[in-house]
């Protein structure tokens, strides 16, 4: 009798403790898929000064960006290993407005960047190869302007590195709204996107996606409400997305 009651209280401890183990897993395991969903920001700058125009490298380790401050007004080139924290101000032959890529070279083993430079009634978008981040003050010799623009107000402007075009929001002088540019570094041609009439200020800042099919454009209309669209660059289709 003992026996038989003793296996008995036996089994029951077996399949509480097997149920407690098999709970525990559950909910480390929905812990673990929770925590990964979980998204956040966090600052990857905190120097004195306005930043702005940050541009990864490829290697997703070297931030580069534009910093102005109370005693450099001008816009300065700045590099910052995400890693090691460590912040280098890197030497470069231009004026840099606003950084537009930072792409990897692998055949020539070099880092090229792409920047608009506006100053005064001059504008030009440049080409130019960065000195290595270990030695930010090697100022290269072979900077290269791909086009003028002085005859037009860009608003914003991108590039894709596989259609080696850049796509550009820009106001010809003295005339509104803003329209949406190409520009084919290899044709060296300039072309404007099909797109829907823009109203009152008109298309002004935008992103390519990375296969290089699609638009991401805000357009502010004369009531002063911005919309999102979405513009195909195959079919020239356009999608509405939030207004505010």
């Amino acid at each position: 009798f003992w026996a038989a009651k003793w296996n008995t209280y036996t089994g029951i401890s077996f399949v509480l403790i097997l149920s407690l183990v098999v709970s525990i897993f559950i909910i480390l395991k929905s812990s673990k898929n929770t925590s990964s969903n979980i998204s956040y920001s966090m600052a990857l700058t905190r120097d004195q000064g306005a930043e702005q125009s940050p541009i990864m490298h490829p290697n997703n380790t070297h931030l580069y960006y534009l910093k102005q401050s109370d005693e450099h007004p001008s816009h300065e080139l700045w590099l910052k290993n995400i890693d090691t924290f460590v912040t280098k101000k890197v030497k470069i032959k231009g004026n840099i407005s606003q950084i537009i890529s930072v792409i990897e070279d692998g055949k020539a083993n070099q880092t090229i960047i792409f920047y608009l430079d506006i100053w005064a009634n001059n504008c030009g978008v440049y080409q130019d190869v960065l000195p290595p981040p270990e030695e930010p003050n090697q100022i290269s010799q072979v900077t290269k302007k791909l086009f003028d623009c002085s005859d037009k107000r860009i608003k914003d402007i991108d590039y894709h590195a596989d259609q080696n075009t850049f796509y550009y929001t820009a106001q010809p002088k003295n005339y509104w709204p803003n329209q949406i540019y190409a520009f084919d570094v290899k044709t060296k041609e300039h072309r404007i996107i099909t797109q829907g009439q823009p109203k009152g200020w008109g298309h002004h800042s935008l992103d390519i996606s990375p296969d290089g099919e699609k638009l991401l454009v805000m357009s502010t209309d004369s009531d002063y409400k911005t919309q999102l669209l979405s513009l195909n660059l195959l079919n020239y289709k356009i999608t509405k997305g939030i207004k505010f």
